[in-house]
């Protein structure tokens, strides 16, 4: 397989799974079935070598010489940041993953263990899952007494950028590798709304209400508000009063960020960052099962969901786009919809394939 040197400011592509990504069953009220089969998304597997590079179809001694240890940075398994489960080991350290064309961060709504499921059954090999800068599930979005109830969930990028940037400095400030990192990790829901908590009483002592989160109220509906509050007041001032510190950009912010998700509402924090792919339902799902089945089928290629495929024919344009938010507001991805035109669809189709053929990366849905 063919290679592209990664751009100079790395690109950061958050994956949403089921609706998606993939399939699961749903229930009568419309949650998934825990244990329900899975179906992918056509396309799935040419969209992530396209992220991940040549690294993705490595065995580990293959991935051995290709990636010498001497070129790793890697953490004590105690020190591991938040939802790196799947980073590979060797001995008493685990890997930091390798530079990939796209650096990917899966985060998903759904429980831990469904999580992990879904992300096993998708990519099958432990080479593969370690390429993944962070898996997150529910314990990032909600509180633990919420885990299994259905509430309004958000997806604040500023979380996975606080945690990116401030690892990556971690790892160039340590001064061995098994330095614990000093900084506070945003990942979990339960430790924001609890710094959150502490910083508004520190401002309120302060009587600095009106300078820093004036538009927050005293008292929240619920803590999905709450938790949403959380994100406007760590982006106030640059963070300069948040228990967090100062918000770093480098080497990733709103200039080199994707978010794929099929709900608006999750990513209600940082909408020019978005990109609203069409939900993968159960029609969908059922079509491709019977195109991949091995009895005769009428369904054709050309009959299949291929919004994964011409979503690489958008990661292609944005891999030399400066800025993806103005790019954004600018309409680039206007036509990468549920509503596009025939033409529309057939440029971002073409795109894609020239992109996936340019790599020499195999086109099978």
């Amino acid at each position: 397989m063919g290679n592209a040197p990664p751009p100079a400011r790395p690109l950061l592509l958050v994956l949403d799974l089921n609706g998606t990504l993939l399939y699961r069953k749903k229930q009568s009220n419309g949650r998934s079935v825990p244990s329900g089969p899975i179906t992918p998304r056509p396309y799935l597997q040419a969209l992530l070598r396209f992220c991940l590079g040549p690294y993705y179809d490595m065995k580990n001694g293959e991935l051995a010489k290709e990636w010498p240890e001497d070129l790793r940075d890697s953490a004590a398994p105690s020190h591991q940041p938040f939802g790196s489960q799947y980073w590979l080991r060797s001995g008493h350290a685990a890997w930091c993953p390798p530079p990939t064309p796209v650096q990917v961060v899966i985060w998903s709504s759904a429980t831990k263990e469904n999580v992990n499921r879904m992300v096993e059954t998708i990519m099958t090999k432990p080479v593969q899952r370690g390429l993944l800068q962070r898996v997150w599930a529910r314990e990032t979005l909600v509180v633990p007494r919420l885990l299994g109830v259905k509430v309004d969930t958000t997806k604040d990028l500023s979380i996975a950028w606080d945690e990116l940037n401030q690892w990556e400095r971690h790892l160039c400030t340590r001064s061995t590798p098994l330095s614990a990192p000093s900084f506070l990790s945003r990942a979990r829901a339960e430790d924001r709304l609890l710094h959150f908590r502490q910083d508004r009483r520190a401002c309120e002592r302060r009587q600095k209400r009106k300078e820093v989160g004036g538009d927050v109220p005293r008292a929240f509906a619920n803590v999905s508000d709450e938790l949403f509050a959380e994100t406007q007041f760590r982006l106030s001032d640059d963070g300069a009063h948040s228990s967090y510190g100062p918000l770093l950009d480098e080497p990733f912010g709103p200039r080199n960020t994707v978010l794929l998700d099929d709900s608006a509402k999750k990513a209600r924090c940082q909408p020019l960052n978005h990109i609203c792919i069409p939900d993968y339902g159960k029609s969908q799902a059922q079509r491709y099962r019977e195109y991949t089945s091995s009895t005769s089928s009428d369904v054709a290629e050309e009959d299949l969901d291929d919004y994964l495929l011409q979503f690489v024919g958008v990661l292609d344009a944005l891999l030399h786009v400066d800025d993806v938010t103005q790019w954004v507001r600018d309409g680039g991805v206007a036509t990468f919809s549920d509503t596009q035109s025939p033409e529309e669809r057939a440029q971002w189709v073409a795109r894609g394939r020239a992109a996936l053929t340019r790599l020499c990366i195999p086109i099978v849905p």
